[in-house]
């Protein structure tokens, strides 16, 4: 099945239209405030944070989104308050779409059961890690490379169009 003609005919579709306005607002940012990570969350389907609870969201998307390596990235982002590896993920792709996908266990699963991803599926609930994170943003950019796609992209129709 081809993944860019279930984007493009699913282009209308209201979560890729939020999606894609999100992205507008927020792609090669230098830092993302409260108010902005609040609106992934939302996105997400996540619960906001109060801004009193969440200090450093400025200074640690700064040194996220700077930093050389996916390692330091990622560690920064999850240092913010609620922010774990899959909202991590999510972050650095409406950041960056062309290099970055959100990583979730139903992509992930596609990918290993559709897609020659040669990995473990991944059970609801089990956490993540870094190198898979790394191996999963590989796999996924190789893909939507084939579709010519961004990342970012072929996750949305992956996670939210594919095998419905």
């Amino acid at each position: 099945m081809n993944l860019y003609r279930l984007l493009y005919v699913n282009k209308l579709n209201p979560k890729l239209v939020s999606r894609e306005r999100l992205i507008e607002k927020l792609i090669n940012a230098k830092e993302f405030n409260v108010a902005e990570l609040n609106e992934i969350r939302s996105y997400r389907g996540v619960d906001a944070l109060e801004d009193s609870k969440v200090l450093d969201v400025r200074s640690l998307t700064r040194k996220a989104f700077s930093a050389k390596d996916l390692a330091t990235k990622l560690r920064s982002l999850m240092r913010i308050k609620g922010v774990g590896i899959i909202l991590a993920t999510e972050i650095l792709a409406f950041q960056n779409p062309y290099k970055y996908a959100a990583i979730s266990h139903r992509v992930w699963n596609t990918l290993v059961a559709d897609f020659g991803f040669n990995a473990e599926e991944k059970e609801l609930g089990k956490d993540f890690g870094q190198k898979e994170y790394e191996l999963y943003v590989s796999h996924i950019s190789n893909l939507a490379d084939g579709y010519g796609m961004k990342p970012a992209d072929a996750e949305f129709v992956l996670n939210n169009i594919y095998g419905k």
